[in-house]
């Protein structure tokens, strides 16, 4: 059963090989092994005939009758589903691929990539050999889902006739589609002929390329595998060439080959027998190595040896070694990419340890590991098929033609298969080393791949994903083992050409560019010029502008060559190493003799021909070219095959009329005025030409007024099909610029990623012949350039999101905490805690910052929640609620730094004054006052309002702006310098009361707030412009900002004034707060240090020494302060010192009562601490009592004892005047007065003492003066 099964395979293969090849090169077999097949040739040999589709006599350039035959004899077009309304929805375009290509290839799974990454790229739906849609991942793996599991020809036959089926049933308003196909056999060729018959696009590519054109596929790109061959052949004659050359310097390079042996034996690898592809680059190779034969005195002989496994990794080195032993080769060849077992075989076979020869070793197709080999020296040359841009060619074909145009490109006239080659690329060690003054194409410019870029050959060449960033980096991370994604979107690619605006065609040709850069997501610089005034200024201004263009750094550039004017610039251009493409015109044929990359247009000359050849057939015998652009190459190459149609029909050629366009009567009348001179006015069986769509209106007029004529138009439009259904005219030439459009930036954009290029150097946009009216679905899309619909892209608007949230909850921290601090306040306000740091400015405090954290609300809002006038008055109430907010905390702030300083101030001086609320209102009114101003105009005249900014295509953000006048600026401005003045002043005010004690005053806590409102001002102000365009950084810089600063003003404020009830409630703790002297904490008493009772050093109140010198006039003016009062002829010992201290800390315990502070409890354990034991201890007090007599001790048991028996009311002032003899009586009232609990009688006034200076003591205001500095306020 096993026999009859590998006969029957057998039989296969044969009937395969007969029907895929029209006759097989004769062979001689000697003592060959099994396997082996030889041919030999000889310098007597003839060329022989009939090798494959190709030989080297029928590479001609097809002419006419080749564009005829595509023009006429083609199968019906294929179906086209036209729906532009309102623009071409790709997500409804399916792309199936049912290739012979299995997972288990390499070359395969890359290919399968590259259609997967083009299709993302045209956004169309990419569908498998059964249907099933590929999902696009960013994987590179992902190919494999176009692939069969194993190669299975009948199973492509199956699927494509399922096809086949579906397409038939539907109807033609359904989804668009089209086929790409692989024929590796003829059954399958046969299923894909079906196909097109039931008007299926089909493309194809890689094997069958040699039927495609037959069988009616609309685009084939694949490695001409014959002339892969050949090149192969050449590269093995090269390096012959090269290496005799070496070897004997005296021989020329046409003498070298005579000098080898007599036969040169070339060994050639086939992995795979009966694999047509294989067979075909025998054949090439055996074509070069033949010719060769013929002409020179040299004699190759080709031996094919023949191996089953495709991979050649199955091959054992021992019996390759064995089947190469002695290596009698010149050169091996492997006709498909090889293994590491194969390298070391052939290397222990035929290795160089003869250094007189050298073994030529080649392989076709690459891999990373031939890479590798040719670098180390193992392989010599590689044959590349460039398998990437293979199928990225014809993914992006396929997707365009099925995406509602209906264009492809034309088979080319380069290659009797009209195939556009993917290949042979031959890769050295010296690729792209060129050298001399021939003019290399850009394309071999190339060198040889770097580790990198055979990485990402390995790859397929990853694009990066719009929207994947993080996926995009994580390519990066390993640099050894992947390849970093290409970034299409840092590409830009710049056209110049010599269409102007005026001009449709050329308006719709950008477009079409526009479309390809928005596809392959690159930046494109096109302008097209203003209507100039000659062709020779317009050709100057084009070769400024390319210079300019390409000395910027473009990745790629597109140039039309209307004349030899732009011939300079552009090889600027190919010298700075810019790819560049030519499209349209090609003057001179200057694009290939400048080996730019390609030229896009059509065949003009022979378009020109069938343009001839369809006027002849209609009944002309005479022809009128007209022309609106003489001087452009394009249109000279029309008219040239035109009148060489005529030529060739034996028909009149009556001359070219040069006329304008955009005129109809000038032009109209030009023509009739040539006919008339040129063909004395005879209209009969004259063929009319005209060479661009801009003289369709022109043309039909003179149809209509010369109906004896006939006339066809190169170029269509709307108004052609209304000429045709009219039958004022015959036919138009679509040369697709749609497509010349598109396609350079397609090809640049692939060379820009992968260095390869297509082996052809014209790309065919057109002929093809318009006969017939486009249906009002087809015109609409292309009077509309075929409008693609935006791809469904998520443009990244950067709005908030969930950061509002976070905005909200910071926003009411604030404002909760602010009115919980209020209700406290408003209940307590009776505390003495609450009564001393003033209840208004508290409550002014927590209305400002309730108001400055209500400001992070508008700040959170954008136009995911908003729109129009809400996103605006949004916008203009942060600046509202912040400034007043700012205000009312600052000014209370402010206030109390401004009370406490002018007690201290005064206190200095000893001056008694009563600083009131309305006093210090006066700057949080002025400050308020002009805030209020400034924002009120802000509003009314130049209001904020919010506005959305673009990015790119893909990103935008939203922001508050300023007014569109200057009114916002100035407004904004002024608001800033007068809340900054206002912190700089209250900065000075913090500076002067940095040294206020902490417990009897808010100084400390209000400086804290002013210097961090300050240092949070400095830090984060700056930074904000930084973070302008970028919405959700701004939003928490501001959100921190002002809740950093509303914070603060509360805490700082608030915690210390809670804190102060729990001091104040024990009576040690009132002693402490009611003096900071250096003895407070000394063991012998509050008042006593080391050095006795009473120490004049160590008091913080005047000395004895300076109430000693006080003048009578500066005694009788001065009230006592905080630290007391003396009388002019007073003197003191250090007990009675000691007691003027005690009075006056009675006095304080008085006033903390009064205030509300201590309560009665903490105050009469405080008087007897001090009365007791607390101030004089149990050692000292018989000598006080001695020394003082009863005097201080007296009157502080009076005061001691009125405060236990009686409350603090008015009676107090008659009960101290009812014990004016007791001692110091007059020290204990003064200090009352000073401290508020006994109103003054008969206050000394300011005319009375003032600042005056008595005339007996010219030294009493420098004393005055310098006395503050002895003061302090405690």
């Amino acid at each position: 059963m096993v026999f009859v099964i590998r006969q029957i395979a057998l039989l296969h293969v044969v009937l395969l090989i007969l029907a895929r090849t029209t006759s097989v090169a004769s062979g001689v077999m000697n003592d060959m092994p099994m396997g082996w097949r030889a041919t030999t040739m000889s310098n007597e040999n003839t060329l022989s005939q009939g090798k494959g589709p190709y030989s080297s006599t029928n590479m001609a350039v097809s002419t006419f009758e080749t564009a005829m035959r595509q023009l006429q004899e083609s199968p019906p077009p294929p179906r086209v589903r036209y729906d532009c309304d309102p623009c071409i929805e790709r997500s409804e375009v399916d792309i199936q691929v049912i290739l012979h290509g299995s997972k288990n290839s390499l070359f395969w799974e890359q290919a399968a990539q590259a259609i997967v990454q083009t299709c993302r790229s045209m956004r169309v739906n990419l569908l498998n050999h059964v249907g099933n849609n590929v999902p696009y991942w960013d994987d590179h793996e992902s190919g494999s889902d176009l692939l069969y599991d194993e190669y299975n020809p009948s199973q492509m036959v199956e699927d494509i006739r399922k096809v086949t089926q579906q397409y038939r049933q539907q109807s033609s308003n359904q989804r668009g589609h089209a086929l790409i196909v692989s024929l590796p056999t003829a059954e399958v060729e046969e299923a894909a002929q079906q196909a097109i018959a039931a008007g299926v696009p089909v493309f194809g590519m890689n094997t069958g390329y040699d039927r495609a054109q037959e069988l009616g596929l609309l685009t084939f790109v694949a490695m001409d595998e014959f002339k892969a061959g050949q090149a192969a052949g050449q590269e093995i004659l090269r390096m012959t060439t090269d290496d005799d050359m070496m070897a004997n310097t005296s021989l020329t390079a046409g003498d070298s080959l005579g000098k080898l042996q007599n036969t040169t034996k070339v060994l050639y690898i086939n992995h795979e027998w009966g694999n047509f592809a294989l067979e075909q680059r025998r054949n090439g190779l055996e074509d070069v190595l033949e010719e060769t034969s013929a002409s020179k005195n040299a004699s190759f002989e080709v031996v094919e040896l023949v191996i089953s496994d495709s991979t050649g990794e199955g091959i054992t080195e021992a019996t390759l070694s064995q089947s190469l032993e002695g290596c009698p080769y010149h050169a091996i060849v492997s006709g498909q990419h090889i293994g590491q077992s194969v390298v070391e075989a052939i290397q222990s076979a035929c290795g160089d340890g003869d250094e007189e020869k050298h073994v030529i070793k080649g392989v076709f197709d690459t891999s990373e590991f031939v890479y590798r080999a040719i670098a180390v020296g193992d392989v010599d040359f590689a044959i590349s098929q460039q398998h990437w841009l293979q199928s990225s060619v014809t993914a992006a074909m396929a997707s365009l033609f099925a995406s509602s145009t209906g264009m492809h490109l034309q088979y080319s006239v380069e290659s009797n298969s009209g195939t556009y080659l993917s290949g042979p690329e031959v890769l050295t060690l010296q690729s792209g080393a060129v050298g001399g003054d021939t003019v290399v194409k850009q394309k071999d410019k190339v060198p040889f791949p770097t580790d990198t870029q055979q990485t990402c050959e390995e790859q397929a060449f990853p694009i990066c994903t719009v929207g994947s960033e993080e996926n995009n980096a994580e390519r990066i991370v390993d640099g050894d083992d992947e390849c970093p994604c290409f970034d299409r979107r840092k590409l830009t690619i710049a056209v110049v050409s010599h269409g102007t605006e005026t001009e449709d065609f050329w308006v719709g040709m950008r477009s079409a560019a526009q479309q390809a850069a928005l596809d392959m997501n690159v930046e494109l610089d096109w302008e097209l010029f203003s209507h100039s005034e000659s062709n020779q200024a317009l050709h100057n201004k084009m070769a400024s502008q390319m210079i300019s263009k390409c000395q910027s750094g473009v990745d790629g550039m597109v140039v039309s060559i209307p004349s030899e004017v732009v011939e300079l610039a552009i090889r600027t251009c190919v010298e700075l190493n810019i790819p560049t493409i030519s499209i349209n015109a090609n003057s001179n044929n200057l694009s290939q003799k400048l080996g730019l990359l390609h030229h896009v247009a059509q065949d003009e000359f022979n378009a020109g021909e069938v343009a001839g050849r369809r006027l002849i057939e209609a009944g002309g015998t005479r022809g009128l070219c007209i022309n609106h652009a003489p001087g452009v190459g394009s249109t000279f190459d029309r008219c040239a095959g035109f009148r060489k149609a005529l030529e060739s029909a034996e028909a009149e050629f009556v001359g070219e009329v040069e006329v304008l366009i955009d005129n109809t009567d000038i032009t109209k009348t030009r023509v009739e005025d040539f006919v008339n001179e040129n063909a004395n006015g005879d209209w009969t069986s004259l063929g009319m030409l005209s060479m661009g769509q801009a003289l369709i209106p022109t043309l039909r007029q003179l149809a209509n007024d010369h109906p004896e004529a006939v006339a066809g138009t190169f170029d269509t439009s709307t108004e052609l099909g209304q000429a045709l259904e009219a039958n004022e005219v015959l036919f138009g030439i679509d040369q697709q610029p749609f497509l010349q459009g598109y396609s350079p930036i397609l090809v640049l954009t692939l060379f820009a990623q992968t260095k390869q290029a297509l082996g052809n150097h014209y790309l065919l946009s057109g002929p093809s012949l318009v006969l017939e009216a486009a249906s009002p679905s087809e015109e609409q899309c292309k009077a509309e350039v075929y409008p693609v619909c935006l791809p469904p892209v998520e443009i990244e608007e950067n709005k908030l999101g969930n950061l509002r949230i976070l905005g909200y909850i910071l926003g009411s921290v604030i404002v909760a905490l602010s009115l919980v601090f209020a209700v406290i306040v408003f209940l307590y306000r009776l505390r003495p805690n609450i009564r001393q740091s003033q209840p208004f400015f508290l409550l002014m405090i927590c209305l400002g910052g309730a108001l400055m954290g209500s400001t992070i609300f508008p700040l959170a809002i954008d136009d995911d929640i908003c729109e129009g006038n809400g996103c605006d008055s949004a916008c203009m109430s942060a600046p509202w609620l912040f400034t007043l907010g700012f205000t009312f905390v600052f000014a209370a702030l402010y206030s109390k730094l401004m009370r406490l300083n002018q007690l201290m101030k005064n206190a200095a001086s000893f001056k008694h004054i009563q600083v009131t609320v309305a006093d210090v209102l006066m700057p949080f009114t002025l400050q308020l006052t002009l805030n209020l101003a400034f924002l009120t105009t802000w509003t009314a005249a130049d209001p904020m309002f919010y506005s959305r900014v673009e990015v790119s295509s893909t990103e935008s953000y939203g922001i508050c702006r300023l007014g569109d006048g200057g009114v916002s600026i100035a407004m904004a401005a002024l608001i800033f310098s007068v809340n900054l003045l206002a912190l700089i002043v209250a900065l000075w005010e913090a500076y002067k009361a940095r040294k206020v004690t902490y417990e009897l005053s808010d100084g400390g806590s209000v400086t804290m707030v002013v210097v961090s409102i300050f240092q949070v001002a400095v830090v984060g102000v700056p930074i904000l412009p930084l973070t302008r365009d970028d919405p959700q950084a701004s939003f928490l810089l501001k959100t921190g900002l002002v809740f950093v600063i509303s914070l603060s003003s509360l805490l700082f404020i608030f915690v210390p004034v809670f804190k102060k009830k729990g001091l104040a409630n024990r009576a040690q703790a009132a002693v402490a707060l009611s003096s900071r002297v250096n003895t407070i904490n000394h063991p012998s008493g509050m008042f006593k240090n080391s050095s006795g009772p009473y120490d004049e050093s160590a008091s913080q109140f005047m000395s004895r020494t300076e109430l000693e010198t006080m003048s009578p006039r500066e005694a009788k003016c001065s009230q006592v302060s905080e630290i007391g009062i003396v009388e002019e002829s007073a003197e003191f010992s250090p007990q009675e010192g000691n007691a003027i201290e005690v009075s006056s800390f009675l006095a304080r315990l008085v006033v903390l009562l009064r205030d509300g502070v201590l309560g009665r409890k903490d105050v009469m354990d405080a008087m007897e601490q001090v009365t007791t034991s607390g101030i004089i201890d149990e050692e000292s007090s018989t000598t006080l009592i001695d020394s003082a007599g009863s005097r201080a001790k007296t009157s502080l048991k009076e005061v001691a004892g009125f405060i236990q028996t009686r409350k603090l009311t008015e009676d107090l002032g008659e009960y101290v005047d009812s014990r004016k003899d007791t001692p110091n009586h007059d020290i204990v009232v003064g200090v009352l007065h000073e401290y508020d609990v006994l109103p003054q009688k008969d206050p000394v006034t300011e005319a009375d003492c003032g600042n005056e200076v008595l005339e007996d003591d010219p030294d009493d205001e420098e004393r005055l003066v310098s006395s503050d500095d002895k003061v302090h306020l405690t």
